[in-house]
């Protein structure tokens, strides 16, 4: 039980991850503009 949350919480910061270098990624695309 503890395993799977501890699992989950790697997801979830993993997935905030991903979020902050496409929101990175779109702010240079949107400045090259």
């Amino acid at each position: 039980m503890h395993q799977n949350r501890h699992k989950l919480e790697l997801n979830l910061s993993y997935g905030r991850r991903i979020l902050r270098v496409q929101n990175t990624i779109a702010s240079q695309v949107l400045a090259g503009d």
